[in-house]
């Protein structure tokens, strides 16, 4: 059976106040333990249009449940209640949009998608005939790969404009992640959809399908990125992941005639085995997810990453399915450095994971010499699965 841990406490500060989201201090009125930790009082984030903005002094409700389990969520609670305030008049918002997300839970909002009637976008997705026109799109496991993908394909051609796809295998309110905000205000990513339960995006979509046709058709961006948002389920089981993510978003952007680049995970730093040099998660996406053909593109700084992924292709019997590329990881990175964008993955630094940033810039720079230049998708066209025996027996 699900639970959960609702605490209450008071507002001590407004710590910051953002579009669409509030950070808040709360001193909580019990104080809970984690482990051997004691928390008397902790931030958490407030959501708009679900929750009242709180001041100090506000009584609230706030979700303990990631900070007492010592989870991956920066260390915020959320809050859930305001009891200090009235409830929000949101009746005039209602009826903007019928798609729910969250749906059957007790924050359950509506957005309006693009898909839906009333959007002005309806008209366009009904023809059948919208493709991502050879299109490259980035295919990440962790939201971390993001700005260094970014500044790979602004490293290429500042001018291609970037939509980035947030699937709901980790954060679903777009709000959380800092990455985005920050990277969209230096005018670096031009554009976000979300899509299945995430909300939040420039963009709402129903499910990535329509989200990749969205980056296209209506953001009219030259490349598309799609990964989860912040945090990531995770369990140490094969397929037990939400990595697996990454393979539906490549099979999906195949599919609409796009050209799917995969970035590996990969850790020089993660005392974990099953993380250490190519992830368990990344091996999972190409032996069970992926059924088309994708291109991966490997630091050319990075000689023994090209190595380890050959030998993984060909213990899958999956090397004539992937197209391993050589592609400059640099300049991407200089980018970065010179334009001030934090690179951080697990809390490890670029400086403790070059490898990992190495991969997700080069992957960004191929992807921008592929929106410039195009590529013949007939020379992308390897192996695809034509039935369970092509997993073979190894992995």
């Amino acid at each position: 059976m699900a639970s959960i841990c609702l605490r209450q406490g008071r507002v001590v500060s407004v710590d910051e106040t953002l579009d669409d989201l509030t950070v808040v201090t709360v001193s909580l009125a019990v104080p809970v333990e984690s482990g051997e930790t004691r928390i008397d009082s902790l931030k958490a984030c407030v959501y708009k249009g679900i929750t009242p903005t709180p001041t100090p002094g506000d009584l609230v409700v706030v979700n303990t449940l990631g900070v007492e389990l010592g989870l991956g969520t920066g260390g915020y609670g959320f809050v859930l209640i305001n009891l200090s305030k009235r409830l929000p008049d949101l009746s005039q918002d209602v009826h903007s949009g019928h798609i729910v997300k969250l749906r059957y839970t007790p924050l359950q909002t509506c957005v309006l998608s693009v898909e839906e009637e009333l959007s002005p976008y309806h008209s366009k997705l009904r023809d059948e005939r919208l493709s991502l026109e050879g299109k490259p799109v980035v295919c990440a496991e962790l939201h971390s790969a993001l700005p260094a993908i970014v500044a790979g394909v602004k490293a290429y051609d500042p001018s291609l404009s970037i939509c980035y796809v947030m699937t709901d295998g980790g954060a679903l309110p777009l709000a959380f992640s800092k990455t985005v905000r920050k990277l969209k205000s230096m005018s670096l990513l031009q554009s976000t959809v979300t899509v299945g339960h995430a909300f939040g995006g420039d963009l709402e979509a129903v499910n990535v399908f329509s989200g990749l046709i969205s980056a296209r058709h209506i953001a009219n961006a030259d490349v598309i990125v799609v990964a989860k948002g912040p945090g990531i389920v995770g369990t140490g089981t094969p397929l037990g992941h939400t990595g697996m993510e990454q393979g539906e978003a490549a099979n999906a952007a195949f599919r609409l005639n796009g050209v799917p680049i995969l970035i590996p995970r990969l850790s020089e730093a993660d005392d974990r085995e099953r993380h250490s040099g190519i992830s368990h998660h990344f091996v999972s996406v190409l032996r069970y997810c992926v059924y088309c053909p994708t291109i991966i593109p490997v630091a050319s700084e990075t000689p023994h990453v090209y190595a380890e992924l050959e030998d993984c292709l060909a213990s899958l019997q999956a090397s004539q399915q992937h197209r391993l590329v050589k592609a400059a990881s640099g300049p991407g990175l200089d980018l970065a450095s010179r334009r001030g964008i934090e690179l951080s993955t697990m809390g490890r630094s670029v400086s403790q994971e070059p490898a990992f940033f190495a991969q997700a810039a080069a992957g960004g720079w191929f992807a921008g010499r592929v929106a410039r230049l195009g590529l013949d998708r007939s020379a992308l066209l390897g192996a695809c699965w034509a039935s369970p025996e092509h997993l073979g027996d190894s992995g």
